[in-house]
């Protein structure tokens, strides 16, 4: 976890807040996640010294196993921050104006993910485990989702916040390099949430499968499992 980060965090949060798991609005994630992709083009170019040049500086690109997963992740902090800076203008523009509000957050083209508008139930929490994460989490689901699991009629019968909860985002800082360290930040993140989903009423924690691609851990590890025959999400019990 970078100097910044915190100095950055501490900064938007309330005297009362706990540094270990916590809610926090669109606009400071956004800032936060607009700091981690600087932080990750930096780590990923590997820089060295060639005495044959005179000591002179050279960066290039990381390879190995790691290099697609981090890709991924590239991206995703781009869509982790569209969709935070969408929530935000769409709060700030409408502010005091619920229904107006749900609509503009609806509209944000990046939150519609699996067929259906997710961004009038998104926040954002983060977990200041070293190192630290970052959570799009959208609180229940559209009512009406069908998820695969259904009851006589053929339709879902646990929507809204009774249905399942959905990671659309997860990031981890990116200075962070050893995977040991990583899964431990991703399982604590995820069995946060789980316990959230609990206390909420909710019908389970499910993941979807572009955010589980940039996942460093493993199914076993970070308790996931297929939830629907389309692949689009997978169930997390920890």
């Amino acid at each position: 976890m970078t100097l910044l980060f915190l100095m950055l965090l501490l900064n938007f949060l309330p005297p009362t807040a706990s540094l270990a798991f916590m809610e926090i609005n669109p606009l400071k994630a956004a800032m936060l996640t607009k700091n981690w992709q600087g932080l990750l083009a930096e780590v990923d170019q590997k820089v060295g010294v060639v005495p044959e040049l005179g000591g002179t500086s050279v960066g290039m690109m990381r390879f190995g196993p790691e290099l697609e997963r981090r890709t991924l992740c590239k991206r995703q902090f781009e869509r982790f921050h569209e969709a935070n800076l969408g929530l935000a203008l769409a709060d700030k523009e409408n502010e005091g104006e619920e229904a107006d509000i749900i609509a503009a957050r609806e509209a944000i083209p990046v939150l519609r993910i699996a067929g259906y508008p997710r961004g009038a139930r998104c926040c954002v929490y983060a977990c200041l485990t070293s190192p630290a994460t970052m959570t799009l989490l959208e609180q229940g689901c559209h009512e009406d989702e069908v998820d695969g699991e259904v009851d006589g009629e053929g339709k879902d019968d646990n929507g809204g916040l009774s249905g399942w909860w959905s990671v659309l985002g997860l990031t981890v800082n990116p200075t962070e390099r050893d995977a040991d360290t990583i899964i431990a930040a991703e399982v604590a993140a995820l069995s946060e949430l789980c316990g959230l989903v609990s206390a909420g009423g909710g019908k389970g924690l499910r993941v979807e499968t572009s955010v589980k691609a940039t996942l460093a851990g493993g199914d076993v590890a970070l308790g996931l499992s297929p939830l629907d025959k389309e692949g689009a999400w997978h169930r997390c019990e920890l």
